[in-house]
């Protein structure tokens, strides 16, 4: 039995998990003429709430998230509960909720779901950067490979499982070096390496960092080549 929520109030659909059997199931008010999107997880108000306020001027959104909605719930056209984490069973509820409500797009800003939501989005044949492309850019160790292989003089890069081969590492490609997590994001784990002295507990501290949901690695870590200058976010 799927629970979904349309306009604020749950309904209960009988027929199976993510059921495409609605029986007058609709999406918002049908003289709304806004686009449709399928947002895949909505995150947090302190962090996420400016956007979502935004973009309910110019779409309607549809929420993919396992959990209630609360703060996001004024902005929703309704929700099916799945996490885009379980990949085939979010593909399959996108593609029976696609068959009743087409959507104009699928919208994702939450990095540990945004290559699950570019294969449905694939699914679904909707506008997207491929899988491929996406994993490139959260994958650390495969940006890195990838840039080596195109741009001459790109930062040296070394994947390591334990503190022994960052030790290595970093001696081949010089101190200082910066250690980080290959899997995560907002600097989490990040550290400068001046001295030899300080790898084993650096490696530790870089190795223990994690996010619930980020993907794990064999080799966890990367050593990298460090640069020195100003740093630059847009």
């Amino acid at each position: 039995m799927a629970n979904h929520v349309v306009n604020g109030l749950p309904r209960l659909v009988a027929s199976g998990p993510y059921s495409a059997e609605y029986g007058g199931f609709r999406a918002g008010d049908p003289a709304d003429g806004r686009p449709l999107l399928l947002l895949v997880n909505s995150m947090s108000a302190p962090y996420r709430e400016w956007a979502l306020h935004g973009l309910h001027r110019e779409f309607r959104l549809w929420l993919l998230d396992e959990r209630e909605p609360t703060w996001d719930r004024p902005y929703l056209a309704g929700q099916t509960k799945v996490d885009a984490l379980n990949v085939d069973e979010a593909i399959a509820a996108a593609k029976r909720l696609h068959g009743t409500m087409s959507f104009a797009g699928v919208l994702c800003y939450d990095e540990m779901r945004i290559w699950a939501a570019a294969h449905i989005a694939q699914a679904l044949d909707l506008p997207t950067a491929t899988p491929d492309a996406v994993l490139a850019c959260r994958d650390k160790r495969l940006t890195r490979q990838r840039m080596a292989g195109h741009c001459p003089g790109a930062v040296r890069s070394i994947a390591v499982s334990d503190a022994a081969g960052a030790h290595q590492a970093a001696a081949h490609i010089g101190y200082p070096v910066v250690l980080k997590p290959r899997a995560l994001a907002a600097s989490e784990g990040v550290t400068r390496i001046d001295h030899p002295d300080q790898i084993d507990s650096e490696f530790a501290f870089a190795s223990r960092a994690h996010f619930a949901e980020a993907p794990h690695f064999d080799q966890d870590v990367l050593v990298e080549e460090y640069l020195d200058g100003p740093e630059i976010t847009v």
